[in-house]
């Protein structure tokens, strides 16, 4: 029901016909994209599975329909930040991706701290 209101108030916020605004035609048309995906159940699957491979330079992130068009995951991303604003982003836990820093507290003894020691740590990944 969320998805229908916030599609049904942008769409006729950039509507062509009633939008003043330059780049209200090409929003319309990626409001209207974001619907199809969003309110059908099998493209919103593929959808979510895209979004869930992401990070994965395996993965195709190329999504195709019937129709012979395709895009890739990150075009709906501002799409569905402009129907839902930052809650739409703040829903989706992004795991961690190559170049995060990640936080360990390790106890040290004041010895080691004034002089060059060097230590292994091992640690595993949340999945």
């Amino acid at each position: 029901k969320t998805i229908k209101t916030a599609y049904r108030r942008l769409a006729r916020k950039y509507h062509p016909d009633v939008s003043k605004e330059p780049d209200a035609e090409a929003r319309f048309k990626e409001v209207a994209e974001a619907w199809e995906v969003l309110s059908d159940e099998q493209r919103r699957a593929e959808y979510d599975q895209m979004w869930q491979h992401r990070n994965d330079p395996q993965f195709n992130r190329q999504f195709h329909h019937g129709d012979g068009q395709s895009f890739n995951a990150e075009d709906f991303d501002d799409i569905f930040s402009s129907i839902f604003g930052q809650h739409a982003r703040q829903s989706r836990q992004r795991p961690a991706t190559r170049g995060h820093d990640i936080e360990i507290e390790v106890a040290v003894f004041l010895e080691e701290t004034l002089t060059e020691h060097k230590r292994t740590i091992s640690y595993n990944l949340p999945v």
